[in-house]
């Protein structure tokens, strides 16, 4: 029977079901090969590995399996019946040691060596507070010795007394050590978020890494265009507007490519501060006093693992907790004296008067 090309364009229109799909797919499925040899030896070779870990490990209320919990039951009884235990089956924590997967990072870490996991992840965020802690006191430590034996200490002592008695330096410098602490604590929280997003690690911090040379680049193009207060109250606020997103972000890609923008936009603020702090400070107090504002500045180091580590509650945790604090921030900065196009200050009183001008 012959078809009119009406006829024919009507049947190649027409809308194909679940059926025709489901047939298409099985002819695919024959042509490939069906359950052969290899597939039926993988299924026999992991089958005892699957049958021991639905009699052994409970799923949770997300409908995975517990990392850190067991049944507590008699295993001789589930070994006969080959049953699992009941719901009611009370859990225990794990207690015959982990198996680690090394996909991102193919190598031990201390954390896999000492199975710093489940009731011992609280560790890695403490050690790492600890290395912290240990820098901040070498600097203050080495720091005052150097002042002591190299240079005359009464010159010294007098500059940090001139610090404390200024109502107008004292004030800026701790606007200052705020606006520090948190882009300090968004930049090294974003560091590490990199490992926790689910793509490779190496890729994602080498990336974000990158981000460095254009954002250092572009700010030296605008530092004295636009000023020091607005690069800093301006990249803060498109910092918080990506981590702010990124909290509720579920695919990687979209939340990596949210990471490196934040982070883009973090080390604009963060090394227009770097140029700021001493733009701010008389000529006898620049050095002692920049040290001392950038330390404590970076006393938020202490707690950036823990910000890190309570992305285990849930993920985007990490990113509203930074976000907090780069609001106070990116406040601070709009009350700190703009010194774009003005000399740098000399003494105390260059201090106030640029403090009149705000």
């Amino acid at each position: 029977m012959d078809l009119s090309s009406s006829e024919i364009k009507e049947v190649e229109n027409k809308p194909k079901t679940i059926e025709d799909v489901n047939v298409a797919l099985e002819n695919v499925i024959q042509h490939a090969g069906e359950l052969g040899l290899y597939q039926k030896l993988l299924f026999f070779a992991m089958f005892p590995f699957a049958l021991m870990r639905s009699l052994s490990i409970p799923i949770n209320s997300a409908g995975s399996y517990e990392r850190c919990r067991m049944f507590d039951a008699n295993w001789t009884h589930v070994l006969e019946t080959l049953q699992p235990p009941d719901e009611e089956t009370p859990l225990t924590l794990c207690n015959n040691g982990w198996e680690f997967l090394f996909n991102d990072i193919p190598y031990e870490t201390i954390a896999t060596e000492r199975e710093w996991v489940c009731n011992k992840a609280s560790y890695i965020p403490t050690v790492t507070t600890f290395g912290f802690a240990g820098t901040l006191l070498g600097v203050i430590t080495l720091g005052v010795l150097a002042d002591y034996f190299g240079r005359v200490p009464l010159i010294i002592e007098a500059g940090v007394l001139e610090f404390i008695k200024t109502k107008e330096l004292r004030l800026t410098s701790v606007l200052l050590i705020v606006a520090i602490m948190s882009t300090t604590l968004s930049f090294d929280t974003i560091l590490r978020m990199s490992e926790n997003i689910g793509l490779n690690i190496f890729i994602t911090f080498t990336v974000s890494a990158a981000t460095e040379v254009p954002s250092i680049s572009l700010l030296v193009f605008l530092l004295d265009r636009f000023g020091r207060r607005w690069l800093v109250f301006c990249p803060v606020i498109a910092t918080i507007i990506l981590n702010m997103t990124n909290a509720f972000v579920s695919n990687n890609f979209a939340s990596g490519a949210l990471l490196v923008s934040a982070r883009f936009f973090n080390i604009m603020a963060y090394n227009t501060l770097i140029q700021w702090t001493p733009e701010l400070l008389p000529t006898s107090m620049r050095a002692s006093g920049g040290a001392l504002i950038f330390t404590f500045g970076n006393l938020p180091l202490l707690l950036s693992s823990f910000v890190v580590f309570s992305a285990q509650y849930w993920p985007g945790l990490p990113f509203l907790i930074i976000s907090v604090f780069a609001i106070l921030g990116a406040s601070c900065a709009l009350f700190i004296p703009e010194t774009m196009g003005k000399p740098m200050p000399q003494t105390v009183e260059d201090i106030r008067n640029l403090s009149r001008i705000i």
